[in-house]
């Protein structure tokens, strides 16, 4: 994992985004009725609307406003002093760190006795997977999108802890790849250009 935690901020008011607390300006293309947005990586993201009571909207994924981290990165390496490669790095696995977070915890399938079903791969989730195992010939699990429990056999837990363990490992890997493809590069330009959303 990278040493930066993403923090950002689009002030819609005047166009300008901070990343940390550095400024530049933007062009905004966000709803009118938009006023604020901040992200932080500990705490989430949160929308503020100007047309409603000023309680914001909270967010976990920030990838709806890359374009805007994009063009922030863009405008501070025409800045003086400029925006160095190493720093334009840190940022971009300060993001391929938060995007790592959000892919490792998607829903996961997996074919068992009695259908395909999609299980939560969160860590609070899968700790209860592994846990009802232990001594247990059967448990009641509720896949998502289900309101009730389903019974799994121990095979089915298997089953279940397989695709688990290959989800993880596959979002992993993409990770690493992802992380050396970006070491490797020289320049802003191309660290801007590198598209770390897709793939995973």
């Amino acid at each position: 994992m990278s040493s930066l935690n993403l923090k950002f901020s689009i002030n819609t008011a005047n166009s300008v985004m901070r990343v940390f607390t550095v400024p530049a300006p933007i062009i905004n293309r966000l709803p009118s009725n938009i006023a604020f947005v901040s992200y932080d990586v500990t705490k989430g993201g949160e929308v503020y609307y100007n047309d409603r009571v000023a309680i914001p909207e909270r967010f976990d994924d920030p990838t709806p406003y890359l374009g805007y981290l994009n063009q922030w990165l863009t405008a501070m390496a025409a800045a003086t002093p400029a925006l160095t490669v190493k720093q334009a790095l840190a940022i971009r696995l300060a993001l391929l760190d938060v995007l790592y977070g959000i892919n490792r915890q998607m829903p996961f399938t997996v074919s068992i006795s009695s259908g395909i079903f999609a299980f939560d791969p969160s860590d609070l989730a899968v700790s209860r997977y592994f846990a009802s195992v232990t001594n247990l010939s059967s448990v009641g699990l509720i896949p998502l999108g289900l309101a009730v429990p389903i019974t799994l056999t121990a095979a089915d837990l298997q089953n279940v802890a397989g695709a688990f363990n290959e989800h993880d490992l596959k979002v992993l890997q993409t990770y690493a790849q992802k992380k050396a493809a970006l070491s490797a590069l020289t320049t802003v330009t191309a660290l801007i250009a590198y598209d770390v959303t897709t793939g995973w």
